[in-house]
């Protein structure tokens, strides 16, 4: 109990009585997030999970200080956490325990009904193990997305927290195919479609331009960039090779690029430079940086998240990374698995900026849509919930 103690620090708001009776007999759900995209691809969920149960939401802060993620909440105009479980970073196994242990505790507190994750993130498997010991229905959004690559710390929390949910909501067909493939009953899969775009179509009035001049760009003339996946932040050469990379593209096409601390901690491990063309940034809140992607030529990134938005807004995305959970939209050709050596992302990047019938031809090709997705999520977890009552 010590170790829990030490792990365990939590904010619990305060439900007034009134409260307490408009919420009595709900079924009463826990959602668990950890990272800044899923705060951005929960806001359209959390006021309606307010709505239609008494809800309890529990953030991880997987990565960084609870501080880092204000912005995100004030952006996207939502509610605090319940409970904050200030995890912060660390090994793969030291964070997933941390988080393991903090969770368990509330939910053997709370006593909820089910509980809810999101994505492929180490607190998306830790939630998904924790609740499915304690023998509570699990729902996971954004399931069924494969990269296929073994080794890759977000396909193995996308598979195990897909193996233990009792209801994974897929955003698109190719990941319902991927857990056909893999022997999951159909009774557990729902096409939903993705919950990012709710969230882009909704808030992108809200993002203005006024970026375009306080970084001193022109709208269709910059490349929006971001880099933070531990894979390229690990490894001097391949940070080495994108930061090179970055700079060579500003020679002919601006970068802005908001630094995320993790690559601003490991460029100074390893005495890299920003250079002097790239526009290296503090990082930005989610209103600003849509604004930034809206009107970009391109965007350059590693963040699986960032290239679903890309696709949504319709602006090509190069993606600097091995593999992508988004294998449909690079198959169709609306977004391009590059790599991240400097010789790939300077052409690549060269023939977006360049060649006009290369990228209107990126910009023609179509995608699925599914709209109104949080709707349906919450819709059918009620459903469910309410025919397991029965």
């Amino acid at each position: 109990m010590e170790a829990v103690a030490a792990v365990l620090k939590v904010k619990k708001m305060a439900v007034g009585k009134k409260q307490q009776q408009k919420l009595k007999g709900r079924f009463k759900v826990v959602s668990l997030f950890g990272i800044r995209s899923d705060i951005i691809k929960m806001s359209t969920i959390f006021p309606l999970l307010d709505k239609s149960f008494n809800h309890i939401m529990v953030h991880s802060n997987q990565h960084y200080d609870y501080n880092m993620d204000r912005i995100f909440f004030s952006d996207l105009h939502l509610r605090e956490p319940d409970y904050n479980l200030n995890t912060g970073s660390g090994t793969h196994a030291g964070q997933t325990s941390k988080i393991m242990l903090s969770f368990e505790k509330i939910l053997l507190d709370e006593k909820p009904d089910a509980v809810i994750v999101q994505g492929d993130t180490n607190t998306t498997m830790a939630g998904a193990i924790v609740a499915s010991k304690l023998n509570l229905p699990l729902f996971h959004i954004e399931g069924g997305c494969r990269g296929f690559a073994k080794n890759e710390p977000e396909e193995i929390n996308r598979k195990v927290s897909d193996q233990l949910s009792d209801l994974i909501f897929v955003p698109d067909k190719e990941s319902v195919e991927n857990l056909r493939r893999e022997g999951f009953e159909q009774s557990r899969i729902f096409l939903s479609g993705n919950t990012s775009y709710d969230v882009c179509m909704r808030n992108v009035k809200y993002a203005n331009d006024d970026s375009l001049e306080k970084f001193g760009v022109e709208k269709g003339k910059f490349a929006a960039a971001t880099i933070h996946r531990s894979q390229n932040t690990a490894s001097k050469e391949r940070l080495g090779n994108i930061l090179a990379a970055f700079e060579e593209v500003s020679y002919f096409c601006p970068v802005v690029f908001p630094v995320h601390p993790r690559t601003q901690a490991a460029a100074k491990r390893f005495g890299l430079s920003f250079g002097k063309l790239t526009k290296a940034i503090e990082p930005i809140g989610y209103l600003e940086f849509l604004g930034l992607m809206k009107n970009a030529r391109m965007i350059i990134t590693d963040s699986a998240s960032i290239q679903e938005e890309a696709v949504f807004l319709n602006v090509p995305c190069l993606v600097a990374y091995n593999e992508t959970p988004w294998v449909p939209y690079v198959r169709s050709g609306k977004n391009e698995l590059i790599g991240w050596k400097k010789s790939g992302i300077v052409a690549a990047a060269r023939k977006l900026f360049y060649d006009g019938k290369h990228y209107n031809h990126i910009r023609s090709i179509p995608f699925d849509r599914y709209p109104d997705t949080s709707e349906k999520i919450v819709k059918n977890i009620l459903s469910w919930l309410k025919a397991r009552k029965k």
